[in-house]
């Protein structure tokens, strides 16, 4: 500016267009320097500012316009165009702090997880720039810097400081009261929250309770987004100065995309309205379904269909604790107690202490998936799908005293272990749950965490119950296919070479007829195929299931051949689809993607319906 005046609109970031009456018409045939004043400034929108140049043509004293290609900076908020403003400002010398920071990491002082987040670190100390403090805005930490009438600079914590400072230095030209002038600026957001592991505890009183007790932090959790702007940032301030770490490990988890594979963002339209979600699948599956899928990655998709699974899986849960508090309630546990274990009891122990050391050594490394996937399956596909249904048919049948006292004592710490092990992931229906359990305490905030014990691992009980369960896993697999009415029983030659198999099948024989609805079990080394017999293999071991008798056959092959018929139809009409060049081209990408897939789907359903028809018609 020729007057040596910067307008208020510009400093405050304003886009102003100066406008400049030439009053020399001589200015035509050679170029000449226009000294333009802020008396001729005139606020407007940032974009006329382009037209300058109409003015400069209109009055001759446009030379030549050239065309530049450069990178443009463009809000992700507002899409508009972002123009850098030149104004002088506060900088902190980096290099230093940089390296410490660098040290610190490659020390081991600050772990990173993922690990290759603290390569990333590095990278961008070993690169880093001095940094720009100051910041052109109404709210913030207000730079502690004043100036004297003549531009002298004085820092200091407040403005009696800086008067005291400017009275003893300058106090001979200006007297005792001299005019200072406080920088309008305020600092960076990011020197302001690269602060927080200090001033949050009470810094700079270092004798405070908070800051003896908490300081340094064992962990922080923040997106990987702000690794430069803000965990950078609190690493250099602190180590500068506190000559400690702010914290030992910094956990960098993924970023939420949405099902465009961008990151979820209001103004693109693509977020999962949480509080939505809540509201319709309960807070705790949501929880689940965000613990599920923090996998070491950049990002990750949350889907509703997700949500809504994890939200049948708390049904599964609070269904499974109905059914154990149900045979609760004239039930007192004992320390030390005379049990009468089977082989599921020894089994589900075992797997619960599998499990519990399985989620421990999850949550240490933090990785909330695989612990939230092992805790799923645990629940639902071996407590729920196969103990209860053992215990029912304990609890139900002729046990006696003891086997039923052994049962419910079972049931009720595995209940325990599962929710005092699912109450990080799910708070909610762990607590409800709990509170109706026997427990001491009163709250499962307070219980113990489990611990793994080695000498609950049972490594025989969980071999004889896996080949249980496969086998009747293999059995109940034909039944389906086959159509066999679910209450049906039926004959199984059940086979296999290993002797030690047939003891422990022939040891559990009351399991695998109960659970997959057999009347005749014959459990052998071999066996003659019977005419019109499926076969179930469950490893090395093999089972004829002989039909006549228990499906009408000629039915069944009616039914099949109809089905064949029907999946031969519409296969034919995707072959056809599929091999037209118009359609490939013109249809949507997903439409194709879906119809092959459809294909592939039926040409299986097909192969498995004729296997079934050849067993029948054989």
């Amino acid at each position: 500016w020729a007057d040596g005046v910067v307008p208020e609109e510009w400093r405050r970031g304003t886009a102003v267009m100066l406008l400049k009456r030439f009053k020399d018409a001589s200015l035509t045939s050679s170029y000449r320097p226009v000294t333009l004043t802020s008396s001729v400034v005139k606020v407007c929108e940032r974009m006329m500012v382009r037209r300058l140049t109409h003015h400069l043509e209109a009055g001759g004293h446009l030379v030549k316009i050239e065309d530049h290609t450069h990178a443009v900076s463009i809000s992700e908020r507002t899409g508009e165009p972002v123009e850098p403003l030149v104004a002088p400002g506060w900088f902190m010398r980096m290099r230093p702090m940089a390296e410490a920071g660098i040290e610190a990491v490659r020390d081991g002082r600050i772990k990173f997880i993922p690990e290759n987040q603290g390569a990333s670190f590095v990278s961008w100390m070993e690169r880093i720039r001095d940094w720009p403090l100051s910041r052109m805005r109404w709210w913030g930490h207000r730079i502690p810097a004043w100036y004297t009438p003549e531009g002298e600079v004085i820092v200091a914590e407040n403005e009696a400081e800086a008067q005291t400072i400017a009275a003893e230095k300058y106090g001979a030209d200006y007297g005792s009261d001299v005019e200072l002038r406080q920088d309008a600026d305020v600092f960076d957001t990011w020197f302001s929250s690269g602060i927080w592991p200090l001033v949050t505890l009470g810094w700079p009183d270092k004798e405070c309770d908070s800051f003896k007790t908490f300081f340094p932090t064992n962990v922080l959790v923040t997106g990987w987004d702000i690794l430069f702007f803000w965990v950078s940032r609190m690493i250099n301030l602190t180590l500068e100065l506190e000559g400690e770490a702010p914290f030992q490990t910094v956990y960098l988890h993924p970023l939420l995309a949405g099902d465009d594979g961008k990151k979820m963002s209001k103004s693109r339209g693509n977020m999962i309205e949480a509080l939505t979600m809540m509201d319709k699948y309960g807070t705790d599956a949501f929880r689940f379904a965000i613990a599920s899928t923090m996998i070491e990655a950049p990002w990750m998709q949350l889907q509703e269909g997700r949500i809504e699974g994890y939200r049948n899986f708390t049904n599964k849960l609070w269904n499974a604790a109905r059914f154990t508090l149900m045979h609760l309630k004239d039930f007192e546990p004992r320390d030390g107690a005379d049990l009468e274990l089977e082989t599921a009891d020894r089994w589900i122990r075992s797997r619960l202490n599998g499990v519990t050391a399985e989620v421990q050594d999850s949550l240490e490394r933090f990785r909330f998936a695989d612990g939230a996937t092992a805790l799923y399956d645990f629940v639902w596909h071996e407590f729920c799908d196969w103990y209860i249904e053992i215990a029912k048919l304990r609890l139900y049948g002729e046990s006696g005293e003891r086997e039923s006292y052994t049962v419910k004592h079972v049931l009720c710490e595995t209940l325990d272990g599962i929710l005092r092990l699912l109450h990080p992931f799910m708070p909610f229906i762990t607590e409800e749950i709990w509170q109706h359990t026997p427990h001491e305490g009163d709250t499962i905030c307070r219980a113990a965490y489990p611990a793994a014990d080695e000498s609950r691992a049972d490594a025989s009980a969980e071999e004889q119950m896996t080949l249980v369960m496969d086998v009747t896993r293999s059995i109940r697999n034909v039944r389906g296919e086959m159509n066999v009415p679910p209450g049906r029983e039926i004959t199984a030659l059940v086979h296999t070479e290993d002797a030690a198999q047939r003891d422990a099948l022939t040891a559990h024989a009351h399991y695998v007829r109960s659970l997959a609805k057999i009347g005749e079990l014959d459990i052998a080394a071999a066996h003659d195929k019977p005419r019109a017999a499926a076969a179930a293999v469950a490893g090395s071991v093999e089972t004829y299931i002989p039909l006549e008798g228990a499906i009408d056959i000629d039915d069944e092959i009616a039914r099949l051949e109809k089905e064949v018929g029907r999946v031969d139809k519409e296969l034919d009409r995707l072959t056809k689809n599929l091999s037209n060049e118009n359609f490939i081209n013109r249809a949507p990408a997903e439409v194709v993607e879906r119809d092959r897939t459809r294909k592939t789907e039926l040409e299986g359903t097909r192969e498995a319906l004729q296997r079934n028809l050849a067993l029948l018609t054989e």
